[in-house]
């Protein structure tokens, strides 16, 4: 991260309040140190082994969508205790479909999945490639992080989009977020880690990004998400993240008795 004082373009002191603009960088190195200070542990070498059988599938069948990706790679998690098989499957699909932006996942594993060779074809959900890239990174920023840091990245992501070089703040980006964290979450918790398995092994595009959530706005810059949302403590953006969760909790992937 750049020193505090690059990072705070402007301080405005208001009724009861202090307001500050930030500008939040791209890059810098953010993942790595979420990971170093909290992550949880990954079978590294099963990440390596799911991620392979991908490739190696891929070369027999290719597949350019991220449903029959995800089945492809819980298809053979075990039937008991699966949350380790989840936690490094959610991991190997990030490798396969963001590629190196998503190596701090799992750094020890870079050598041996470069091995197997990358993938060549985009992966798309609901015709998107920018999608399928955000759902399988939050899932697998869930699984390694857990849910509050994991969440935090997938906003301040957005966040950052909005800003002037940016492609807009995109509540369809934020809903494909939190789909992958919703259904990661409950893929590596003991308690439903074989059920959701089973379900992925299984999933449909309505099960991973619901159709009505493509009518969520998007391509906000930044004086339009503040003129319509002000922060995201607001109430509106509060509201807007409430339906979402809405339309997720409609998807029998994610209902677990």
């Amino acid at each position: 991260m750049p020193p505090l004082d690059e990072m705070v373009t402007e301080l405005q002191v208001e009724q009861e309040e202090l307001v500050a603009a930030i500008r939040l960088p791209k890059k810098g190195g953010m993942l790595d140190a979420l990971i170093a200070a909290g992550g949880t542990g990954t079978n590294n070498r099963l990440v390596s082994e799911i991620y392979c059988d991908l490739v190696a599938s891929r070369r027999a069948e290719p597949v350019t969508q991220l449903p029959l990706l995800v089945r492809r790679a819980f298809s053979g998690a075990p039937n008991l205790q699966a949350e380790e098989y989840n936690r490094a499957a959610f991991v190997a699909l990030a490798l396969y479909v963001v590629g190196n932006r998503a190596y701090p996942l799992a750094p020890s594993t870079v050598k041996w999945i470069k091995s197997c060779g990358r993938a060549t074809l985009p992966i798309l959900m609901r015709g998107r490639t920018d999608l399928a890239k955000h759902w399988t990174f939050s899932a697998a920023l869930q699984a390694v992080l857990g849910n509050n840091p994991a969440t935090a990245f997938g906003e301040w992501k957005e966040l950052a989009d909005s800003l002037p070089s940016g492609s807009g703040f995109s509540f369809i980006d934020l809903a494909a977020d939190r789909s992958g964290l919703r259904i990661a979450r409950l893929g590596v918790n003991e308690r439903s880690a074989s059920v959701i398995a089973q379900r992925l092994a299984a999933a449909t595009e309505e099960d991973l990004l619901p159709v009505q959530l493509l009518r969520a706005e998007e391509g906000l810059p930044e004086a339009a998400f503040v003129h319509r949302f002000g922060t995201i403590e607001a109430k509106n953006y509060k509201a807007a993240v409430a339906w979402i969760d809405r339309e997720l909790s409609h998807s029998q992937l994610v209902t677990v008795r």
